[in-house]
């Protein structure tokens, strides 16, 4: 079967740079911006859809590898704990089957970061040794994070300034 949401953005894609952008006043810049970008945009998401569903599993291995390093941080209240163990048995599962649906793996992803967000509210409470801790754990694991959200939109003309590299 033909894929269809790939033939309607090449057809929508079509339409703009043939028909709507050359329609535009010239004398509103803002206007041919706005439809430059929603051309690139639209560009840029024909060319990914085929990655979508790898980018939602690696992103998922990242927030499931940074949830198990800032779990272990400290000891934490048993609510955020049955939380965090509840959203890290979701996220194996989900990366276990095959089947698992890019909105899915989405939510798991969510759960975690979610998760995350618990133990940072919860170490502001903490000493200053914890707090630091959890500090320099997310931010060692936001770099691959950062890293691959930039290369998603690489093709916009975003690039990676990161002194890490």
């Amino acid at each position: 079967m033909t894929d269809t949401i790939d033939n309607a953005l090449a057809a929508m894609i079509r339409s703009l740079e043939t028909t709507v952008v050359p329609a535009i006043d010239p004398g509103h810049p803002l206007a041919l911006e706005q439809a430059d970008l929603i051309v690139k945009t639209l560009h840029m998401l024909r060319s990914q859809l085929p990655q979508r569903r790898a980018k939602a599993l690696r992103e998922l291995d990242r927030y499931t590898t940074l949830t198990e390093e800032v779990r272990t941080v400290a000891e934490w209240p048993p609510e955020i704990m049955t939380r965090v163990d509840e959203s890290l048995r979701a996220a194996r599962s989900v990366r276990e089957s095959t089947s698992a649906e890019c909105v899915e793996i989405d939510e798991v992803t969510a759960s975690l970061a979610t998760a995350v967000s618990d133990i940072v509210r919860t170490a502001r409470t903490s000493d200053v040794d914890v707090r630091r801790s959890v500090d320099r754990t997310i931010l060692d694991a936001s770099q691959p994070l950062l890293d691959d959200e930039l290369s998603w939109f690489a093709s916009q003309g975003w690039s990676n300034s990161s002194p890490h590299n």
